[in-house]
Parts: C-alpha cells; sequence; structure tokens
C-alpha cells in the first residue's frame, strides 16, 4: 500500500491552517484581542501540541553540539 497519501494530507492541513488563520486573526485582532494576546495563544497552542505529540513519537538522543547550536540559532530567530 502507499503511504505517499500521508504526507500529502499533512501538507494539506497545514496549508488549509495557515489560509484560515488569516481571516480569524483579520477578525479577532481589532476588536476582540490584542496582536500579542494572539501571538501568545499561537505559541502555548503549538507548544501544547508538540508536548502531547511527543508523547506517542519514539525518543531520540541530541547530541550536545547540536544542542548548543539550536540554542543559537534560536536565540537569532534563525531557525
Amino acid at each position: 500500500m502507499n503511504i505517499n497519501w500521508i504526507g500529502h494530507a499533512a501538507l494539506f492541513f497545514a496549508q488549509v491552517i495557515y489560509a484560515l488563520n488569516y481571516s480569524i486573526a483579520k477578525g479577532l485582532m481589532p476588536e476582540a484581542m490584542h496582536p500579542f494576546t494572539l501571538v501568545l495563544f499561537r505559541i502555548a497552542g503549538a507548544g501544547c501540541l508538540f508536548w502531547i505529540s511527543s508523547f506517542f513519537l519514539p525518543k531520540e538522543k541530541v547530541s550536545y553540539n547540536d544542542l548548543k547550536q539550536l540554542f543559537k540559532l534560536c536565540f537569532f530567530g534563525l531557525y
């Protein structure tokens, strides 16, 4: 059985979420919510989803040098 559909479905749903985000943000920001609050909800929601998904994915060992590089890239917003 061809499993390419899983990748295509993931890309499709990511694009749908990306497209809906603009319309939802445009409707919420001026009256109901400050832009900083919307960004905070998006970051917290993504963090919760990644944390929950970490329980179902295999654990991988990350080297110390990779963690240092990742910290530097995250600090400058390049990752």
